[in-house]
């Protein structure tokens, strides 16, 4: 074979290999554009995930991926994914801080597959009839409008008296154990029942997860076997709440009286 032949074929195919490589940019540089327009294009991965933010500014309205931006969302509230520990969590801050999750299964759900959700948003809740397989387009429509139980919106406040009081559980844990003291207390302090919310005498709780028990005592029980407390522990959190409320009602007072 002469040299010139050898030649001709290797610039050949450096001239494939160029046209291939250009193709490759522009398919490339087509799906950065679409992943910016709308978040689709591209597989979402642990690779994309680690190179966030990509595009400079805000990202437009109703973006599903707002951390891809470096000013994050348009919105103020807005979900987004995290990896924590062993997990990929799409999830959303509630206005009092409280970040609620759903499981993507390893990034499945947000690459056409499903995830797993738990229904009233406590993922500490594993009973089966709580857990529900859902599409992305689910999951994201569930973070967005659950509604806190309005209680926990003084929760900054009721924490601050819980460590007053000598608490240990970090903020994040006592969020949590709020909202299952609340859940299980509020119905039986009001002195509620399943018939007097319009419900089945049957029923254990209401639309939002509120519990019926048969008295004070019992939902007290409920709760400190549910968040595997003592009594000095559950006292901490009545008392965190009760005080905060004794205060808000001495302000109230005041002001109407000045």
């Amino acid at each position: 074979m002469s040299s010139s032949s050898t030649s001709s074929k290797k610039s050949a195919r450096k001239q494939r290999e160029k046209k291939n490589d250009e193709a490759e940019w522009r398919t490339f540089i087509v799906a950065l554009e679409q992943f910016k327009k709308d978040g689709t294009g591209s597989r979402i991965e642990d690779q994309l995930l680690k190179e966030f933010p990509l595009f400079h500014g805000k990202a437009p309205g109703g973006h599903p991926y707002p951390q891809a931006f470096t000013e994050g969302a348009t919105d103020n509230e807005y979900c987004y994914i995290e990896r924590v520990d062993d997990l990929v969590l799409l999830r959303r801050k509630l206005p009092s801080s409280r970040i609620i999750s759903i499981d993507t299964c390893d990034f499945a759900m947000l690459n056409g597959g499903t995830g797993i959700a738990h229904l009233n948003m406590n993922n500490g809740d594993k009973r089966v009839e709580n857990l529900k397989s859902v599409k992305e387009a689910e999951a994201r429509k569930m973070l967005m409008d659950f509604e806190e139980i309005s209680e926990m919106r003084a929760a900054p406040e009721f924490f601050a008296m819980y460590k007053s009081l000598g608490g240990s559980a970090d903020e994040v844990e006592y969020r949590r154990r709020l909202e299952s003291f609340f859940l299980h207390t509020h119905m039986s302090v009001l002195g509620y029942d399943a018939e007097i919310c319009g419900l089945p005498p049957t029923a254990t709780q209401d639309g939002k997860g509120y519990r019926f028990y048969a008295s004070r005592s019992e939902a007290q029980r409920a709760f400190m076997e549910a968040e595997q407390v003592e009594y000095d522990e559950f006292r901490r959190f009545f008392a965190s709440v009760d005080m905060v409320h004794m205060e808000h009602t001495f302000h109230i007072l005041v002001k109407r009286m000045g």
